[in-house]
Parts: C-alpha cells; sequence; structure tokens
C-alpha cells in the first residue's frame, strides 16, 4: 500500500507590528478629528456653548424689552419711572442693577448681562467696537479711547495718525491717500461736551453745559447757552434762554428770515428747533462733536469740503444770498453717517470752554498763540499758516470771521473770531455781519 505524504496547512494570519502601529496613528487621527468636531472654535460643545450664550442674552434682552413695552402710559408715551419700578419688580432687580445713562440710554444688569436699551424707540443698543487708529471704520459706529477720555468716530472716517490724542484735538478724516496713508480728505476735530444739558443758566455756568431744556423729556424744546469769556473763564449770557434775548438761538432774524428773497424755503423757526433738537440729543449720547478742522471751502461740486489750503468759501461761491448761501453750502457735505451744518453759537462756545479749559489756551487773548500774522496772499486760504491753530483747529484768529446760526435782535446772525491781518479780535468774539464759515459735523 502506497501512502502519500500530506502538507500541514498553517495559519498565517494575524497583525504585525507596523499594521499595529498603522492602525494606532489612524486612531489618533480620528481621535484628534472627534475631539476638535467637539472642542475646537467652532466646534460642537463650543457652538452649543455659544448658542446658549446667545439664547441666555436673548432671553433678558427679550425681558427688558417687555418691561419697557408695559411701561407705556395711556397716551403711548414711555414713562421711565414706571420702568424702573416694573424693573425691580418683575425681574427682582435692585436700584443699583438700573443705570440712566443720561443719553436717552438706559442700562439693565439683568441674569449676569448688560442691557442697554433706547428709551425713545425701546431698541437694544449694541455696544461698540473699538476704532482703530489709521483705518476708516466700517459697518457701524466705533469708540476710541484714549487718556481717560472717549470719542465717537463715525462710519467711513478713520483717525489720522499721531492726532489721536483727545485732549489736544483727535483729527479724522475721511480718506487716507491709498500710496502714502496720509490723509487727503476732509478733516474734523472731535469737541468733547461732558455736560450737554444744564437745569438753568446759573448751572450752566457751573458745568458748561450747552443747552437747557424748556419742553419735556418726552417733547424736548432746548434753548442754547451762550457764554461770556474772560481771561479767567465764562458765564452764561444772563437771559439768553429766552426768546426775547438779543443773543438767542435756535431763532429766527424776523427782518430777513421772512424775506423769500433771502429764505427761499430753507428753514421756518419750528425746522431751526427741529434741528437744533436733533443736533442736542446727537452730543448728548456721543457726549461730543465734530467741527471741521479748516473753515469750510467748496469742492468742484460746489458742495461743502473741509480741506488743508483751500480758498474759505464766501457769499459770492453760494448761489443765494449772503449768510442763507453759506447756511445751505454747509448743508451739502455728503456722508451718510453724520449731519454737517452751519456752527450754532452754543456749540462754538462748547468749543471755547473745552479750550479754555487748557491753562495754556487763552481764547480770550488777541494774539495768535504762535504771534503768526497772514499775508495778503493767503488772507482767505484756510489752514495756510501751519502754526495757525488752536487744539488743531485752524483759522480761530488769523483768516475769516465766521457765521454761526445764533441770532441777535431782529436782523443780523452772529459772526465770531479774527479777521486776516489783525489781531484785535479774540477767538471767541462776537461781531456783526461780514464773513465766511465754519462747517460742522454732528
Amino acid at each position: 500500500m502506497q501512502i502519500k505524504n500530506r502538507k500541514l496547512k498553517v495559519n498565517n494570519k494575524g497583525i504585525t507590528l507596523i499594521a499595529l502601529v498603522i492602525t494606532i496613528i489612524v486612531l489618533l487621527i480620528l481621535a484628534g478629528v472627534a475631539i476638535a468636531t467637539l472642542t475646537g472654535d467652532n466646534g460642537i460643545l463650543t457652538k452649543a456653548v455659544s448658542s446658549k450664550e446667545k439664547t441666555d442674552k436673548a432671553s433678558a434682552e427679550e425681558a427688558v424689552k417687555l418691561e419697557y413695552l408695559g411701561s407705556i402710559d395711556n397716551t403711548g408715551k414711555f414713562n421711565k419711572e414706571d420702568f424702573k419700578t416694573n424693573v425691580k419688580k418683575n425681574l427682582g432687580l435692585q436700584d443699583t442693577d438700573i443705570i440712566d445713562n443720561g443719553d436717552n440710554t438706559c442700562t439693565v444688569k439683568y441674569k449676569g448681562y448688560d442691557v442697554t436699551l433706547d428709551i425713545t424707540t425701546g431698541n437694544i443698543v449694541l455696544p461698540q467696537e473699538t476704532a482703530k487708529v489709521g483705518e476708516i471704520v466700517t459697518g457701524s459706529n466705533k469708540k476710541y479711547t484714549e487718556g481717560g477720555e472717549t470719542a465717537t468716530i463715525p462710519v467711513g472716517f478713520g483717525i489720522i495718525p499721531g492726532l489721536d490724542d483727545i485732549s489736544e484735538g483727535l483729527v479724522i478724516t475721511d480718506h487716507f491717500n491709498e500710496t502714502t496713508g496720509e490723509s487727503d480728505g476732509n478733516e474734523f476735530v472731535w469737541i468733547p461736551v461732558p455736560t450737554v444739558v444744564a437745569e438753568s443758566e446759573e448751572q450752566g455756568t457751573a458745568n458748561k453745559a450747552m443747552a437747557i431744556n424748556l419742553g419735556t423729556a418726552e417733547n424736548p424744546q432746548y434753548r442754547g447757552l451762550l457764554y461770556n469769556f474772560t481771561n479767567e473763564g465764562s458765564t452764561v449770557k444772563n437771559g439768553c434762554t429766552t426768546t426775547t434775548s438779543d443773543y438767542r438761538e435756535p431763532d429766527i432774524v424776523s427782518d430777513y428770515d421772512n424775506n423769500t428773497t433771502y429764505n427761499n424755503g430753507l428753514f421756518t423757526k419750528d425746522s431751526l428747533q427741529s434741528d437744533y433738537n436733533d443736533m442736542i440729543k446727537s452730543v448728548n449720547i456721543n457726549h461730543g462733536f465734530y467741527v471741521s478742522r479748516y473753515e469750510m471751502s467748496l469742492d468742484t461740486n460746489k458742495n461743502a469740503q473741509s480741506k488743508k489750503n483751500a480758498i474759505s468759501a464766501n457769499a459770492s461761491q453760494t448761489d443765494t444770498n449772503m449768510w442763507y448761501g453759506l447756511y445751505a453750502k454747509a448743508k451739502t457735505y455728503n456722508k451718510d453717517s453724520v449731519v454737517s451744518d452751519m456752527i450754532w453759537g452754543s456749540q462754538y462756545d462748547a468749543m471755547m470752554n473745552w479750550m479754555h479749559k487748557d491753562s495754556n489756551v487763552n481764547v480770550n487773548s488777541t494774539t495768535p498763540i504762535t504771534g503768526a500774522v497772514r499775508n495778503q496772499d493767503a488772507q482767505r486760504r484756510t489752514g495756510y499758516v501751519e502754526t495757525d491753530k488752536i487744539k488743531n483747529i485752524y483759522d480761530l484768529l488769523g483768516n475769516s470771521r465766521e457765521w454761526t446760526l445764533e441770532t441777535n435782535s431782529s436782523d443780523d446772525r452772529v459772526l465770531r473770531s479774527g479777521v486776516w491781518q489783525r489781531q484785535r479780535y479774540t477767538s471767541k468774539t462776537r461781531q456783526q455781519p461780514s464773513g465766511r464759515d465754519r462747517q460742522l459735523s454732528w
């Protein structure tokens, strides 16, 4: 019998060391991806936390808004005191959790969130981002804080590098040169106003406010506080807030404003009051306003601008009579984020009060800070003399007198500051007609 040999089959299947290492690496990679998916900036857990944060914040905001709606009386007006009472009662808060910001906003601290409400509209006020020096602001207005002071930087403007000291006159521009990075646009200087509305003329002298309110909180009727300046300081002109005062605002000069030859639909007494109310509200919210760094000139399209070495606008360059033409042109600076206008007397005085706070600046002086005097060729070229400036604002003494919206008697608007080649006028001086203009934005 023949016997055949059989080979035994050996099963060599198994995991080699290399395969094991590769498997571990793959598992680590998958684990890393899983962890990143859960915990990264865009991870599931992070998004869940963020979503909960947003939900909680929205819930807090909604609760505060409901209390706002519940504080509107039968006439449709919001009652601030009822709001405070309702917030404390229904949300379980204390007086210290409710902060009246003094600028038509109120901040309620609820569930760990600061909910700021515009009490005129009931809308939530979002916190403003910080503006960066040398960059044009986009999206929404931003804040800039320096030296303990804060300025609002509007959309479409940027802070000029080296001119970012608020106490010395922060300067913004609406355009930076793409090649040099330097400003080649319109420039404006921030005027801080710590206290905007006073309760009386006497209180205005103490806190250097801009106006008093002769109306109500719901329907304000603001009147301008106008100041007398001396070497020592300033005091409010007695009676300036009455409608019969020689120096006053807002108001018309009846001898001319009622004549259609001059005032052909430009404004009425009521529209001036409305404009003034809006200006004071804006200054109150932002704690300041902007004034043109240079006297107003006109661009190639005959619109208002604030640029160095341009010829200051005067009546011959406008399309109507004297002051009225300059008034109309001052409104033509075209920026969606700001309103441009001829400067009010109370704004001019707010600028003087701010300058006068610095012991090195005497707005009552008849001599320019540097002693610079313009020559014949430069009499109307704004910013022509580099040293002829106070707090980065040019031509308050040496160039042209400047129109304001301030009213005097029944036939005059008020001029301010000095005249070229003359040093007898001070930067705070009020004068009678014949001059040019400085615009402002707010």
